[in-house]
């Protein structure tokens, strides 16, 4: 069963390049850093009514068992941890 995050902790991600852009590498968590692979990418706009700004989230699972959505806010470059997953 997942784990969703009310407030979801910031996290640092690399990223490498693509032929269509850039996807997540590598992301460190406060639970250690994993080597990634991302499995979908998406875009929300969120409650823009409310004044939430567009975030682009991934879906990524590394070697190591780790798996998770990441989500990156477009305003203010963070990146957080909304989802891990079993």
């Amino acid at each position: 069963m997942p784990l969703t995050y009310a407030d979801p902790p910031e996290i640092r991600v690399t990223m490498r390049p693509t032929l269509t852009g850039r996807l997540p590498e590598t992301v460190v968590t406060p639970l250690g850093a994993h080597d990634v692979t991302c499995n979908s990418a998406w875009r929300e706009t969120g409650e823009w009514w409310k004044g939430e700004s567009e975030k682009d989230f991934y879906r990524v699972h590394g070697d190591d068992g780790f798996a998770a959505i990441i989500g990156r806010d477009l305003d203010t470059k963070e990146w957080r941890l909304y989802q891990l997953s079993d």
